[in-house]
């Protein structure tokens, strides 16, 4: 269940490709690795669709890309839900215990503080 985060301000982090640095979802606590980050955060290699199967686009398979930490800050009073990240099946693994959030429309609202390559 996500909860109304909007009250909450400051620096969120995001692991994504270099290209896009703005996404949906967010968390407060950095990871060392991509490894880490597929785990704690339940990022799936592949995106699929509700049968299971890898999306294709074009004539290339949909993959998230883990490549670049983001350091981005959002200030109070804009959409903001936080709640568990969810099993997603295998080794991603998610659970109650790591908090992330979804922010709408984040590149609306967001300023990037800092970014490096991941490891």
């Amino acid at each position: 269940m996500y909860n109304d985060a909007s009250n909450e301000s400051g620096i969120f982090v995001r692991m994504g490709d270099k290209i896009n640095p703005y996404g949906s979802w967010y968390t407060k606590v950095s990871k060392n690795s991509e490894v880490q980050a597929r785990i704690d955060l339940a990022i799936k290699k592949w995106w699929v669709d509700s049968n299971g199967e890898i999306k294709i686009r074009g004539f290339e398979a949909d993959k998230s890309i883990l490549d670049t930490m983001y350091y981005i800050e959002f200030p109070e009073s804009i959409p903001k839900y936080k709640g568990p990240v969810g099993y997603q099946g295998g080794p991603f693994l998610g659970g109650l215990d790591q908090e992330q959030y979804f922010i709408p429309n984040s590149w609306k609202y967001g300023e990037i503080i800092e970014t490096y390559p991941v490891k």
